[in-house]
């Protein structure tokens, strides 16, 4: 009789196990896709349209002492497409420091002639000093990686108004 009950009991256990679990509930499946998130950007000066080589970019105008030390500082994100042309009183050579800028950026600096004399590439926070191998009127920041994708070097022409 024991052994009967051992088997009822093996074969309740087994069955209870089996039985169908409809009754708990199935997740819905998700019916959103993955959240894209956008960064947004608005420029803080003025802008224009320029050509460097052949490739379009707009950038805000630092043509004013305050604006051209203040430059991208703080800012936390550039778009591919945006950049910051600086515009000096003279030709000289101009240097620039990355202190309290928070993205990599690129620098092109130009001459009187809208001749791309050198291009540098610029580490956020870092102090040191990037300046020309020769007196410019005007310097290019755009985001690190923008020269170099366009192959622009060096002896490049920048078309600054139309």
């Amino acid at each position: 009789m024991v052994r009967k009950l051992a088997i009822l009991a093996i074969i309740s256990i087994f069955l209870l196990s089996c039985r169908d679990k409809t009754d708990k509930k199935i997740p819905e499946p998700e019916t959103q896709g993955p959240t894209v998130i956008t960064k947004e950007y608005s420029p803080k000066l003025p802008t224009r349209k320029i050509l460097v080589d052949t490739f379009e970019i707009t950038v805000e105008i630092a043509d004013e002492s305050d604006e051209r030390m203040r430059g991208l500082m703080f800012r936390e994100y550039l778009p591919d497409s945006a950049g910051m042309i600086f515009i000096f009183d003279e030709e000289r050579p101009h240097s620039f420091w990355m202190k309290n800028t928070l993205i990599p950026l690129a620098i092109a600096f130009i001459d009187v002639d809208s001749i791309i004399t050198d291009i540098k590439w610029m580490k956020p926070g870092d102090l040191s000093s990037h300046a020309p191998s020769k007196p410019v009127l005007y310097a290019l920041e755009v985001n690190r990686g923008w020269f170099t994708a366009r192959a622009i070097k060096p002896g490049a022409k920048v078309k600054l108004s139309e």
